[in-house]
């Protein structure tokens, strides 16, 4: 399973995902923000058009970064679009898929870590499989 949000190390991950793990079958998936929510009906029909824009925007960025991951992994990838805690979706994606392993880019340095927890230290705590953090 391959976690990505667009960004340069996660495009770099990809490709290397892809490079290591060329006989499987990949999973790709994009989180969306926490508090964006594509399925709020209450949003259009309350007049927040400001809202729905906004989810529209996050859930078109995420439909392009799955097109541009599916592009660099071929026919073996399938994609999916989460929402919620990013960690959280994405255990719970890795469990109810059997995954095997969960692939995410990392742009923090050894040294950075020190005083941050980040979202890849969440996956490490409670993922069902192995997390591998492709850094720079």
């Amino acid at each position: 399973m391959l976690a990505t949000n667009g960004s340069p190390a996660c495009r770099r991950a990809t490709v290397r995902a892809g490079r290591l793990f060329q006989h499987t079958r990949l999973l790709a998936a994009v989180v969306l923000p926490e508090g964006v929510d594509v399925n709020d009906d209450a949003a259009t029909m309350h007049g927040s058009a400001v809202r729905r824009a906004l989810a529209d925007a996050h859930l078109h960025a995420a439909a392009e970064t799955l097109a541009e991951v599916c592009d660099v992994l071929g026919p073996r990838a399938r994609a999916v679009i989460l929402d919620g805690d990013p960690a959280a979706a994405l255990i719970g994606l890795a469990r109810s898929e059997a995954a095997d392993a969960i692939v995410v880019g990392s742009l923090h340095k050894a040294r950075d870590r020190t005083l941050t927890r980040t979202m890849s230290d969440d996956l490490v705590a409670g993922a069902p499989c192995p997390v591998i953090e492709l850094g720079r």
